[in-house]
């Protein structure tokens, strides 16, 4: 299945999953924000497609509490949730870094004491509070066959015979929780018998899960799976249980990531309507929901600016993901003495989506009406039908020969569908 966003904007950033629609904007000092959820249909592996002029690409897979997310299976129906948000170059900044929030839990499941890599230090879950009473009886520590090449937390893993629960303290709010895998070799073990469920609170995360099916999809060994996760209670816990249709069924996980992040940022009340594409009623995003991030994509970055990162790790190259063969041109000031400003007492926390170095790329078709009327800059992306996704769009005017109203206007369309009819930012 495709999901296409189509259109004239000079960048763009958003959440992944099958969206459909934009909407109306509220504005708050220099930002501009629109959201809009949307239906998408399919019995096969989903595709996100946008088009337009894109500066960043975000998405998000949403969830609520009895939706259970079924990474490995192709037959949903997907909604989306698009936002977007506009940000202006100025000469001047300052502002906290928030890469490193302070609560932040890095878990080397399967080893003991402490290891490093990048300067970053991993705790060995064997001298952690986090695991369950008795938990050797229904666990194992596993080491990869070739540790030459690998690296913390892909070391070791955590092997899991029965519901096994780690439990993690933590203040109430939204926390970001990311599953480390690697499905390699490990000493007489069948990877082909990893099947199984990982359950937060009333969420369930992954069910009918295969770290080896993934990355057979993926082309890597290694990978992440990454969340968004409410907390109502000051504990978190995570729990993994082998799948009970298959028999010598089993889990394991390498590595757990866990720290806070400010509640605004992803979630904006549960008494802000959002439109909903294809429906006449709003959608409200609310607590109840937890978040599954998909994709980051920072558009023009081909080249240039390289290593963008924030809290949640690097944005990818958006070059990869463009469909089609017209790339359009790439917009760069990064060796200007300009510097993104968030105009806003809320700038702290966007730092968690996105960082500043992000906008000084973007990917634009130009100001040629003819050369625009004969193509559209399109963007793919695979997802899975059958659940609402968030997909946030960022903007920013980093040329300086755009000054005025309606020199840069441009449609956007998701998956065939009208997602903002006139955007001039």
């Amino acid at each position: 299945m495709l999901l296409v966003v189509t259109g004239c904007t000079h960048r763009l950033e958003c959440f992944q999953s099958t969206i459909n629609t934009l909407c109306e904007a509220n504005q708050l000092e220099s930002f501009c924000y629109k959201y809009a959820i949307c239906d998408l249909q399919g019995k096969l592996r989903a595709f996100l497609s946008v088009l337009c002029f894109l500066l960043t690409l975000h998405v998000n897979k949403t969830m609520k509490k009895t939706q259970i997310v079924e990474s490995c299976k192709h037959t949903y129906v997907v909604s989306f949730l698009v936002y977007l948000s506009f940000f202006h170059p100025t000469t001047s900044t300052t502002s906290n870094s928030t890469n490193n929030p302070s609560d932040k839990i890095l878990l080397n499941c399967g080893s003991s004491g402490t290891s490093s890599f990048n300067g970053v230090k991993w705790m060995g879950d064997e001298d952690s509070n986090f695991l369950p009473q008795s938990y050797d009886k229904k666990s194992s520590t596993l080491s990869v066959s070739n540790p030459d090449s690998a690296v913390p937390p892909y070391l070791n893993a955590r092997l899991i015979l029965s519901s096994f629960t780690y439990s993690f303290p933590f203040s109430a709010g939204l926390k970001f929780v990311r599953f480390y895998f690697v499905s390699t070799s490990y000493l007489g073990l069948n990877l082909s018998k990893a099947y199984f469920s990982v359950q937060t609170g009333p969420y369930t995360l992954l069910n009918d899960f295969s770290p080896s099916v993934v990355a057979e999809e993926l082309k890597s060994v290694c990978f992440t799976k990454d969340f968004l996760v409410n907390v109502k209670e000051n504990r978190l816990t995570i729990t993994f249980t082998p799948s009970p249709v298959i028999s010598s069924a089993f889990s394991f996980v390498n590595g757990i990531e866990i720290f806070s992040v400010p509640h605004s940022i992803y979630f904006s009340g549960a008494n802000v309507p959002l439109p909903f594409l294809g429906h006449q009623a709003p959608f409200f995003i609310n607590d109840e929901y937890a978040l599954e991030m998909l994709y980051r994509v920072n558009a023009g970055v081909h080249g240039h600016t390289p290593n963008v990162k924030n809290a949640f790790g690097l944005w990818l190259d958006d070059l990869s993901y463009i469909s089609g063969s017209t790339y359009g041109s790439v917009l760069n000031i990064e060796d200007r003495p300009y510097v993104v400003t968030y105009n806003s007492s809320l700038s702290k926390y966007y730092d968690y989506a996105a960082p500043r170095e992000l906008y000084w790329t973007a990917r634009t078709m130009g100001s040629n009406d003819d050369i625009n009327r004969r193509y559209n800059l399109t963007w793919s992306f695979h997802v899975d039908s059958g659940f609402k996704y968030l997909v946030r769009l960022h903007f920013c005017e980093i040329s300086s020969y755009v000054t005025e109203v309606n020199q840069r206007v441009f449609k956007v369309y998701i998956n065939n569908q009208t997602a903002e009819e006139r955007m001039d930012f």
